[in-house]
């Protein structure tokens, strides 16, 4: 993914996205690796409400399930 190219790897949002990507395609493992990372980062770059969020797509992926967005 190139945003994560261009961060170096320290952006949590663009971690985050690839995190879900990851799960969509069946790769959970690397979802939750990914998303833990991204969470770390958040809580490093003082995001406290995106570590939290992240935090809850960890689970998501740990338990073998993709994030989606609700519609609205």
């Amino acid at each position: 993914m190139r945003a994560i190219e261009l961060s170096g790897g320290k952006d949590a949002q663009a971690l985050d996205t690839l995190a879900a990507a990851y799960a969509e395609k069946g790769q959970f493992a690397n979802a939750a690796l990914t998303a833990r990372r991204a969470q770390a980062r958040a809580a490093q770059q003082n995001q406290p409400a995106l570590a939290q969020d992240i935090g809850g797509r960890v689970a998501l992926y740990e338990a073998g399930q993709p994030f989606r967005d609700r519609v609205k």
